[in-house]
C-alpha cells in the first residue's frame, strides 16, 4: 500500500477495515473496564458494525476522488506518523524481549 487511494481500497475491499477495527478496539480498548465489561457476543457485534461502516466509507470515498484529494494532506500526516510511533513499538517491544534477567 503505497498511496492513499490503495488504503482506501483496502478499508473498502472489507478485509482491511475488519482488520483495522478489529487491532484498533483490541489495542486501544483492552484497558477500558466498560468494554470489558460488554458480553464478547456484543464485541463481536459492535466490531462488525464499526468494520462494515468504515468499509462503506471506503467505497464513498473511492467514489469520490475529489474528497480524497481534498484530505490527501492530512492523510499523508496521519499515515506517516502512525507508521513511525508503530516502528517504535515494534522496536520497543522486541527490545523488551531480547533484555536479560538479571543476575
Amino acid at each position: 500500500m503505497e498511496t492513499i487511494g490503495s488504503v482506501i481500497d483496502w478499508l473498502a475491499s472489507g478485509a482491511g477495515a475488519v482488520i483495522v477495527v478489529s487491532w484498533a478496539a483490541s489495542w486501544l480498548l483492552e484497558d477500558v473496564k466498560a468494554w470489558a465489561d460488554i458480553d464478547a457476543k456484543w464485541k463481536k457485534l459492535i466490531i462488525l458494525v464499526v468494520a462494515v461502516l468504515v468499509g462503506l466509507g471506503g467505497t464513498v470515498l473511492q467514489q469520490n476522488p475529489e474528497w480524497v484529494e481534498a484530505i490527501k494532506p492530512y492523510l499523508d500526516t496521519l499515515v506517516l506518523v502512525v507508521s513511525a510511533w508503530l516502528t517504535t513499538q515494534v522496536a520497543h517491544k522486541a527490545d523488551k524481549s531480547n533484555t536479560l534477567p538479571a543476575g
